[in-house]
Protein backbone atom coordinates (compact mmCIF):
# COMPACT_ATOMS: atom_id res chain seq x y z
CA UNK A 1 0.00 0.00 0.00
CA UNK A 2 2.75 2.52 -0.68
CA UNK A 3 0.82 4.22 -3.46
CA UNK A 4 -2.59 3.72 -3.20
CA UNK A 5 -4.75 4.18 0.35
CA UNK A 6 -6.41 1.21 1.08
CA UNK A 7 -9.53 2.89 1.59
CA UNK A 8 -9.35 4.31 -2.41
CA UNK A 9 -8.80 0.66 -3.22
CA UNK A 10 -11.84 -0.70 -1.21
CA UNK A 11 -14.14 2.33 -2.78
CA UNK A 12 -13.12 1.50 -6.40
CA UNK A 13 -14.05 -2.48 -5.75
CA UNK A 14 -17.49 -0.80 -4.48
CA UNK A 15 -17.81 1.10 -7.02
CA UNK A 16 -17.44 -1.74 -9.59
CA UNK A 17 -19.28 -4.18 -7.84
CA UNK A 18 -22.25 -1.74 -7.54
CA UNK A 19 -22.24 -0.23 -11.13
CA UNK A 20 -20.34 -1.95 -13.79
CA UNK A 21 -20.43 -5.35 -12.72
CA UNK A 22 -23.40 -7.32 -14.46
CA UNK A 23 -25.03 -10.44 -13.12
CA UNK A 24 -27.63 -11.95 -14.65
CA UNK A 25 -30.42 -14.37 -12.71
CA UNK A 26 -31.48 -16.64 -15.41
CA UNK A 27 -34.66 -18.59 -15.17
CA UNK A 28 -36.48 -21.43 -17.89
CA UNK A 29 -38.41 -20.05 -20.48
CA UNK A 30 -42.03 -21.76 -19.91
CA UNK A 31 -45.15 -21.39 -20.88
CA UNK A 32 -46.62 -22.68 -16.93
CA UNK A 33 -48.29 -19.25 -15.19
CA UNK A 34 -46.37 -18.85 -12.41
CA UNK A 35 -43.72 -21.52 -13.22
CA UNK A 36 -41.01 -19.61 -11.23
CA UNK A 37 -43.09 -19.19 -7.92
CA UNK A 38 -42.20 -15.82 -8.03
CA UNK A 39 -46.09 -14.26 -7.69
CA UNK A 40 -46.79 -13.52 -3.60
CA UNK A 41 -49.87 -15.80 -3.90
CA UNK A 42 -51.06 -19.36 -4.81
CA UNK A 43 -53.65 -18.68 -7.28
CA UNK A 44 -52.37 -20.03 -10.19
CA UNK A 45 -51.87 -23.40 -8.60
CA UNK A 46 -55.08 -25.56 -7.33
CA UNK A 47 -54.48 -27.81 -4.31
CA UNK A 48 -55.79 -31.50 -3.74
CA UNK A 49 -55.06 -32.72 -0.37
CA UNK A 50 -52.07 -30.62 0.16
CA UNK A 51 -52.15 -27.28 1.68
CA UNK A 52 -50.20 -25.09 -0.82
CA UNK A 53 -48.20 -21.87 0.65
CA UNK A 54 -45.27 -20.19 -0.75
CA UNK A 55 -42.25 -19.81 1.36
CA UNK A 56 -39.10 -17.74 1.55
CA UNK A 57 -37.56 -19.91 4.00
CA UNK A 58 -33.63 -21.61 3.88
CA UNK A 59 -32.86 -23.12 2.35
CA UNK A 60 -33.27 -21.96 -0.83
CA UNK A 61 -33.86 -23.03 -4.34
CA UNK A 62 -34.20 -20.57 -6.89
CA UNK A 63 -35.55 -17.08 -7.05
CA UNK A 64 -37.80 -15.19 -4.06
CA UNK A 65 -40.41 -17.02 -3.35
CA UNK A 66 -40.69 -21.39 -4.06
CA UNK A 67 -44.34 -23.18 -3.13
CA UNK A 68 -44.45 -25.65 0.04
CA UNK A 69 -46.44 -28.48 -0.67
CA UNK A 70 -47.63 -30.08 2.51
CA UNK A 71 -50.19 -33.59 2.12
CA UNK A 72 -52.61 -33.86 3.80
CA UNK A 73 -53.50 -37.49 2.27
CA UNK A 74 -50.70 -39.98 0.45
CA UNK A 75 -51.32 -38.64 -3.28
CA UNK A 76 -51.98 -35.24 -2.52
CA UNK A 77 -50.68 -32.66 -5.24
CA UNK A 78 -50.74 -29.17 -6.67
CA UNK A 79 -51.55 -28.10 -10.21
CA UNK A 80 -51.46 -25.60 -12.69
CA UNK A 81 -54.88 -24.06 -12.41
CA UNK A 82 -54.66 -22.62 -16.32
CA UNK A 83 -54.92 -25.19 -19.24
CA UNK A 84 -52.24 -25.90 -21.25
CA UNK A 85 -52.93 -26.14 -24.61
CA UNK A 86 -51.20 -29.31 -26.15
CA UNK A 87 -51.19 -31.27 -29.79
CA UNK A 88 -51.60 -34.92 -29.76
CA UNK A 89 -48.53 -36.56 -31.10
CA UNK A 90 -46.22 -33.65 -30.39
CA UNK A 91 -43.00 -33.95 -27.77
CA UNK A 92 -42.82 -31.69 -24.64
CA UNK A 93 -40.31 -31.11 -22.18
CA UNK A 94 -41.74 -31.21 -18.32
CA UNK A 95 -39.26 -30.79 -15.88
CA UNK A 96 -39.33 -28.79 -11.77
CA UNK A 97 -37.05 -28.34 -9.27
CA UNK A 98 -37.48 -30.23 -6.26
CA UNK A 99 -36.53 -31.18 -2.39
CA UNK A 100 -37.83 -32.98 -0.12
CA UNK A 101 -37.21 -32.18 3.73
CA UNK A 102 -37.32 -35.94 4.95
CA UNK A 103 -35.74 -38.89 3.91
CA UNK A 104 -39.14 -40.62 4.00
CA UNK A 105 -40.47 -38.41 1.68
CA UNK A 106 -41.26 -39.55 -2.29
CA UNK A 107 -41.97 -36.32 -4.19
CA UNK A 108 -43.66 -36.69 -7.24
CA UNK A 109 -43.75 -35.16 -10.65
CA UNK A 110 -46.99 -35.90 -13.00
CA UNK A 111 -48.07 -35.27 -16.15
CA UNK A 112 -51.74 -35.50 -16.29
CA UNK A 113 -53.74 -35.98 -19.83
CA UNK A 114 -56.72 -33.68 -18.13
CA UNK A 115 -58.73 -34.09 -20.92
CA UNK A 116 -58.98 -38.01 -20.71
CA UNK A 117 -58.15 -38.16 -17.26
CA UNK A 118 -55.39 -39.82 -16.86
CA UNK A 119 -51.10 -39.91 -15.77
CA UNK A 120 -48.98 -39.57 -18.96
CA UNK A 121 -45.77 -40.26 -16.70
CA UNK A 122 -44.62 -39.46 -13.26
CA UNK A 123 -41.11 -39.54 -12.26
CA UNK A 124 -39.82 -39.15 -8.64
CA UNK A 125 -37.28 -38.43 -5.86
CA UNK A 126 -36.46 -39.21 -2.40
CA UNK A 127 -33.63 -36.83 -2.34
CA UNK A 128 -33.35 -34.12 0.51
CA UNK A 129 -30.99 -31.84 -1.63
CA UNK A 130 -32.23 -29.54 -4.30
CA UNK A 131 -32.40 -31.59 -7.99
CA UNK A 132 -34.72 -30.89 -11.38
CA UNK A 133 -36.81 -33.81 -12.03
CA UNK A 134 -37.49 -33.97 -15.94
CA UNK A 135 -39.06 -36.31 -18.37
CA UNK A 136 -39.99 -35.86 -22.29
CA UNK A 137 -43.52 -36.81 -23.18
CA UNK A 138 -45.65 -37.13 -26.05
CA UNK A 139 -48.92 -35.53 -25.49
CA UNK A 140 -51.46 -38.89 -26.52
CA UNK A 141 -54.39 -39.22 -29.20
CA UNK A 142 -57.19 -36.72 -27.63
CA UNK A 143 -55.32 -34.80 -24.94
CA UNK A 144 -55.60 -30.94 -25.64
CA UNK A 145 -55.10 -29.99 -21.96
CA UNK A 146 -51.81 -31.03 -19.60
CA UNK A 147 -51.54 -30.51 -16.09
CA UNK A 148 -48.30 -30.76 -14.16
CA UNK A 149 -48.84 -32.22 -10.56
CA UNK A 150 -46.56 -31.51 -7.98
CA UNK A 151 -46.62 -33.59 -4.76
CA UNK A 152 -45.69 -36.37 -2.44
CA UNK A 153 -46.16 -39.88 -2.06
CA UNK A 154 -47.19 -40.00 1.31
CA UNK A 155 -49.19 -38.37 3.57
CA UNK A 156 -47.88 -35.69 6.18
CA UNK A 157 -44.93 -35.11 4.39
CA UNK A 158 -43.34 -31.97 2.53
CA UNK A 159 -41.58 -31.14 -0.74
CA UNK A 160 -40.49 -27.88 -1.89
CA UNK A 161 -40.93 -27.44 -5.61
CA UNK A 162 -39.83 -24.04 -8.09
CA UNK A 163 -39.22 -23.46 -11.78
CA UNK A 164 -41.60 -25.63 -13.04
CA UNK A 165 -40.50 -25.89 -16.93
CA UNK A 166 -42.85 -27.03 -20.14
CA UNK A 167 -42.70 -26.21 -23.98
CA UNK A 168 -42.82 -28.49 -26.98
CA UNK A 169 -39.29 -29.78 -27.75
CA UNK A 170 -39.50 -29.35 -31.68
CA UNK A 171 -41.26 -25.87 -31.81
CA UNK A 172 -39.04 -22.48 -33.52
CA UNK A 173 -41.55 -20.23 -30.94
CA UNK A 174 -42.79 -19.82 -27.22
CA UNK A 175 -45.74 -18.05 -26.13
CA UNK A 176 -45.36 -16.00 -22.81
Amino acid sequence: WRSVHPQDALDTLDQILKEECYLPDWTLLTEVPDGDMEQNNTTDWTATNVTHTKVTSEPALWGKRWSSVVTTSAGGYISNAAALRVVPGKRYHVSALCRVTAASTTAQLTAYDNTNAAAIQTVTSTNQATVRLWMEITAPSGCYDLRIRMGNAENTVTSIWDEVCVFAIETNELSL
